[in-house]
């Protein structure tokens, strides 16, 4: 799976394709368990054939949350003022764009391994992330996958090989 996020205005659109529904329904779940304000609707598949779904998270204070949960910190790439993430509350948006984001683990959340996933099998990438519980381990290494380029990514609990 990978998810593509993207700011507009105070709302955070999360593009997600993967060829497996299961895995789409983990977006939902976490968004639905964590009690997110959202929109879900299906969008075309990518040129690679997966399937994709738009979650639009709504409002400041809701991108926020999704922030702090994941211990993540959005970096808008063009088109935006940014003020600071997570740790300060809030980002303004004088357009829309894409966005990047940088995270940190912590040690008093359980480790997983976010493994790339590509046409190539000798490159064997790995990443290990931390996260307070497995959906929010999937969503943040699926990010990670398009922040890193890869084709898509997996997440297994523990630590990479």
């Amino acid at each position: 799976m990978i998810i593509i996020p993207n700011l507009f205005k105070d709302n955070l659109s999360l593009n997600t394709y993967s060829t497996k529904t299961s895995e789409l329904e983990i977006v939902n779940e976490f968004l639905v368990n964590r009690k997110f304000v959202f929109e879900k609707t299906n969008v075309v598949s990518d040129s690679y054939g997966r399937k994709g779904q738009r979650f639009l998270i709504l409002g400041n204070d809701q991108v926020k949350k999704f922030e702090v949960i994941l211990k993540i910190k959005f970096k808008v790439l063009a088109g935006f003022e940014f003020d600071g993430g997570y740790e300060s509350g809030s980002f303004t948006s004088s357009d829309e764009g894409n966005v990047d984001f940088d995270f940190e683990n912590d040690p008093n959340e359980d480790s997983y391994c976010c493994k790339r996933i590509n046409d190539r099998p000798a490159n064997r990438e790995c990443e290990e992330i931390t996260a307070p519980d497995y959906y929010a381990a999937v969503l943040k290494c699926a990010m990670m996958a398009n922040t890193k380029k890869w084709f898509a990514a997996n997440t297994s609990k523990g630590n990479c090989p």
